[in-house]
């Protein structure tokens, strides 16, 4: 990634406590953490089965652009890098 990026590397919500915009404050911190630090976009990888987060990134403009295979245990997985510019 260039240098002038920001990456998420995590947003985990507990199920229980889903639907109560806790990942969106979390979200919204790191774009102003994005923002303050004049970087062009903000980006993060996502499993692709994982639906209900690539929904939330979407509704958040963030785009698919890549796609990388990791391995998890003895299982290769695939992750979905998306990533939403900053104005």
């Amino acid at each position: 990634m260039p240098n002038n990026t920001l990456e998420i590397e995590r947003i985990y919500i507990v199920e229980k406590y889903q639907g109560k915009k806790l990942g969106k404050s979390l979200l919204n911190f790191a774009l102003k953490l994005g923002k303050n630090k004049a970087v062009d976009f903000i980006w993060l990888g996502v499993w692709d089965q994982n639906h209900k987060a690539i929904e939330f990134y979407k509704r958040n403009q963030f785009e698919m652009f890549s796609s990388h295979t990791f391995v998890l245990g003895e299982e290769q997985q695939i992750d979905l890098l998306m990533k939403r510019y900053l104005d």
